[in-house]
C-alpha cells in the first residue's frame, strides 16, 4: 500500500458544493488540505436556489445568476414573500471556490477512518481532521423529495412565469390529480441562461413519485397555463433523503460528515448548499482550536432546531393536496423572522417553535390539525 507521506490538517471526501466550499475555506485560512474525488474537476449536475441572505460574505455576486426579490407562492391563495431569493450560477460558484494550495486525488475513497483516506489505487492518506461530504446514497423507502424539472425557453414561459418572477411553491391543483393522488407542488424559476426551470415536487413521502409521474404533471401544469412544449426541451431529475441526522454527540475522535451527509440538508425543504456554505468557516475555526468540529457545528439549540424541523417534515409526509396547501398558507402569513426561522436559521429555536405551533394553530379546517401533528393518518401514503 502507498502512502501519501504528508500528514494533513484536513482530509475532505467528495467535492459537492458543500465539501468543495469546506476545502476552500479550510485553504482559505491556512490549514494543509487534501480533497478526494474521483472527478475532481467535474461541475456539478443540479441547479442550486437560495435565500440570497443565506449567502456567506465571502461568496462574490457574480455567483448569482438571477435575484427575484419577492417570490410568489399559490396556496392556492398568492403569497408574495418579501425576502429575495437567487439562483446560482454552477459555473462561477465552482470557480469561487479555488482549491489553491490543496493536494487534489483523482481517485475514489474506499476506506474512511478518523484520520485516514485509503484510496481505490492504494494510497492512503493521513490527516489530523477527516471530513467526509459525499453526499448521500438513494433513498429508498426513506422520507425524501422527488423532482423532475423541464427547462424552458423564456418567452414560451412568460404567460407563466413573467420575467423577473419566481414561483416557489405552487398547490394549485392544475396538475392532473385529486385528493386521493399523493400531493406535489411546482417550483417554477429563472435560472439564468434565458429558461426557466419548472419542476414538480414530491416531499416527505417514502418511496415519492416516479420520475414518468412527475414528468406528467409538470406537463399538466405548463399546458393549463398556457405553455405548450416542443419535445426538445432539456430535463432533469433528482430524488434525496431528507432524514439524514447531524452526528451524534459524543462523535469526537470519529470521521466529521458535512453537507448532506452531515444532517445539514434542510428535512422540510431539501436545501442544503448554501447552509453548508455559510457553515463552512464555523468547522474551520474549529479545526484551527483543535476541538470537535460537530460539537462546535452541532450545538443543543441546533439540534433542537433540527429535531422541530423533522416534526415538520413527518407532518407534510402525510398530507393530502388541499391539507398541503392549506398548512403553507398558514405558514406564509407568518411573520418574516418566523418564516426565516424555519427555511434558514441554524439555531433559532424560538422563532421555529412560534411558527410551527402558529402553523398548526392557524391551518383550518380545525381536523386537519389532526393529520398535521399525526394523531390520524400517520401512514397514509405509506406503501407496503
Amino acid at each position: 500500500m502507498g502512502h501519501s507521506g504528508l500528514m494533513f490538517d484536513v482530509c475532505v471526501v467528495g467535492l459537492g458544493p458543500a465539501g468543495r466550499g469546506l476545502a476552500h475555506r479550510c485553504t482559505t485560512a491556512g490549514l494543509r488540505v487534501a480533497v478526494v474525488d474521483p472527478r475532481p474537476d467535474r461541475l456539478w449536475a443540479p441547479t442550486y436556489g437560495a435565500w440570497t441572505d443565506e449567502l456567506p460574505d465571502w461568496v462574490p455576486s457574480q455567483v448569482v445568476a438571477v435575484e427575484v426579490a419577492k417570490p410568489i407562492v399559490y396556496t392556492p391563495n398568492l403569497r408574495i414573500v418579501d425576502r429575495p431569493y437567487a439562483m446560482l450560477d454552477k459555473a462561477e460558484l465552482f470557480k469561487t471556490l479555488t482549491l489553491d494550495g490543496a493536494t487534489v486525488y483523482a481517485d475514489r475513497a474506499v476506506d474512511i477512518t478518523p484520520d485516514t483516506v485509503r484510496l481505490a489505487g492504494g494510497t492512503e492518506i493521513a490527516a489530523r481532521v477527516v471530513i467526509d461530504a459525499r453526499g448521500l446514497p438513494a433513498p429508498g423507502k426513506r422520507p425524501a423529495a422527488w423532482a423532475h424539472g423541464i427547462f424552458v425557453d423564456a418567452d414560451v414561459a412568460a404567460p407563466f412565469v413573467p420575467p423577473g418572477e419566481c414561483v416557489l411553491i405552487d398547490w394549485r391543483l392544475q396538475n392532473g390529480t385529486t385528493n386521493a393522488d399523493p400531493p406535489s407542488f411546482l417550483y417554477a424559476v429563472p435560472i439564468g441562461d434565458g429558461t426557466v426551470l419548472f419542476e414538480e415536487v414530491c416531499q416527505g413521502i417514502p418511496g415519492g413519485l416516479s420520475q414518468t409521474e412527475l414528468r406528467r404533471r409538470v406537463i399538466s401544469r405548463l399546458e393549463a397555463n398556457g405553455v405548450h412544449l416542443n419535445g426538445e426541451e432539456e430535463a432533469e431529475s433528482c430524488h434525496y433523503a431528507l432524514d439524514q441526522a447531524p452526528p451524534p454527540i459524543r462523535h469526537k475522535g470519529e470521521v466529521f460528515p458535512y453537507g448532506a451527509r452531515g444532517g445539514l440538508m434542510h428535512p422540510c425543504t431539501g436545501y442544503s448548499a448554501a447552509h453548508s456554505l455559510r457553515m463552512a468557516d464555523r468547522v474551520v475555526e474549529a479545526i484551527l482550536s483543535d476541538t470537535d468540529p460537530a460539537r462546535a457545528l452541532w450545538t443543543t439549540r441546533a439540534r433542537l432546531v433540527y429535531w422541530m424541523r423533522m416534526r415538520g417534515l413527518a407532518g407534510i409526509g402525510r398530507l393530502t393536496n388541499d391539507q398541503s396547501a392549506a398548512t403553507f398558507d398558514s405558514f406564509f402569513r407568518a411573520p418574516l423572522r418566523q418564516q426565516q426561522a424555519l427555511l434558514s436559521e441554524h439555531e433559532d429555536v424560538v422563532g421555529i417553535g412560534s411558527v410551527l405551533v402558529n402553523t398548526v394553530h392557524h391551518t383550518w379546517p380545525f381536523r386537519w390539525r389532526f393529520d398535521l401533528v399525526g394523531w390520524t393518518h400517520r401512514k397514509r401514503w405509506v406503501r407496503n
